[in-house]
């Protein structure tokens, strides 16, 4: 296989850069971005984990690498790990510009993650949606949960990785 033969699209979180330069050192680029509302990519609520709009992500990221020079458009490949793998599963599905789809841990379900959630957190997000239901100028609130979030330079919106 040739370099540039195929791309690999992956967010930002589901291809870390230590693997991704072990992906392209094997022959392939990867086309590595931030779904909207995380990293250095615009949108709000940030943080949010939308499957449906992380697909759609998916799309434009193919789009993106499709028009790179040096990309085969038959050899396109999604990754995607945890809740982005479900993202891949559901972007791939009816995308007929992808060859294949590499998938780890993809689609872990909701009563999965809430059994790892610190106490009360649930009730605390069910107590501020029904807020948030009610309200005549809903806003979002942020919870704090897990790690630090990464920081990221706001000028690494895609990185493109030969």
């Amino acid at each position: 296989m040739h370099r540039n033969d195929a791309r690999v699209v992956a967010p930002e979180g589901a291809l870390p850069a230590e693997l991704c330069a072990q992906v392209c050192r094997s022959g392939f680029s990867c086309l590595i971005y931030d779904h909207r509302g995380f990293g250095s990519s615009d949108g709000s609520p940030r943080h949010e984990t939308n499957t449906m709009q992380q697909a759609a992500d998916y799309h434009d990221a193919i789009t993106a690498a499709m028009n790179l020079p040096g990309v085969d458009r038959n050899k396109i490949c999604l990754w995607g790990i945890g809740h982005s793998g479900g993202a891949a599963m559901i972007a791939g599905a009816d995308e007929p510009r992808v060859a294949a789809i590499v998938l780890n841990m993809p689609f872990q379900s909701g009563a999965y993650d809430a059994a790892n959630f610190p106490p009360g957190l649930l009730q605390q997000v069910w107590k501020d949606r029904e807020a948030q239901v009610a309200s005549a100028n809903p806003q979002p609130t942020y919870v704090p949960f897990g790690l630090p979030q990464r920081q990221t330079p706001a000028a690494k919106k895609v990185s493109v990785h030969s």
